[in-house]
């Protein structure tokens, strides 16, 4: 089985003093070079920029295996830790859903109970109006007097939220989207990878349209940009 060493935090990290050396001397020769103003220049200046490419690359090709030891050590702390923590997160998940099983089953309820409670008032409304208008039909009261309905105090609600001091609900909207073609416009929004894709794709027929200048397509322009980099 292979081993793994936890590396030691260093406080100091020492650059090779020989990449050092070379990164001084070739930027001297880059600083002397203020203007490119003729296809000598321009070769030096490719040049230099093959050779400022190289020393970055040495660069990061170092920062990497110094950090390759911590990287590896990072990654199978992680992985014990997860390993560890995976019960704990599984059990974790399994007592959420109990309670808010529990707690929309309580919801539920309430609100039958409130329905309920709202529907019996209606009922006795729908009573009490009955019998002022059989009341007016045998001439016992004013058709032009307002009904007095009076309804009953609601019940107390048997059915309270469910609290707990250890824990809060949280409701949150969440959506999934069942039609991506009867999405709103202002709720979208482009994808520049694939922008990119489409000029990748359509390069060869764009590349004449560009050189005459900026070309656009709906909502979207396009025009060439020169740079250069080293090869």
């Amino acid at each position: 089985m292979k081993q793994t060493i936890i590396p030691h935090n260093p406080a100091d990290v020492a650059i090779d003093p020989v990449w050092l050396a070379a990164r001084d001397d070739l930027l001297r020769s880059s600083y002397a070079l203020t203007k490119v103003s003729n296809d000598d220049g321009y070769t030096a200046a490719g040049g230099l920029l093959q050779q400022l490419t190289r020393t970055e690359n040495g660069m990061e090709k170092m920062r990497k295996d110094l950090t390759r030891p911590f990287m590896d050590a990072q990654r199978l702390i992680k992985r014990v830790a997860d390993g560890a923590n995976a019960p704990v997160l599984e059990e974790k998940a399994r007592i959420k859903i109990l309670a808010e099983t529990y707690f929309r089953e309580q919801e539920r309820k309430r609100r039958a109970e409130e329905a309920a409670a709202m529907e019996a008032a209606k009922r006795e409304a729908e009573r009490q109006l009955a019998e002022h208008e059989a009341a007016v039909a045998l001439g016992f009261e004013d058709a032009d007097t307002e009904p007095e309905i009076a309804l009953p105090e609601p019940p107390a609600p048997t059915i309270e939220k469910p609290v707990s001091y250890d824990m809060r609900v949280r409701r949150d909207i969440v959506f999934t989207i069942i039609d991506p073609d009867k999405v709103e416009r202002y709720l979208c929004s482009p994808d520049n990878r694939k922008i990119r894709e489409h000029i990748k794709h359509n390069k060869d027929g764009l590349m004449p349209k560009l050189a005459e200048g900026p070309y656009t397509i709906p909502g979207i322009e396009m025009q060439l940009e020169t740079k250069v980099q080293s090869r």
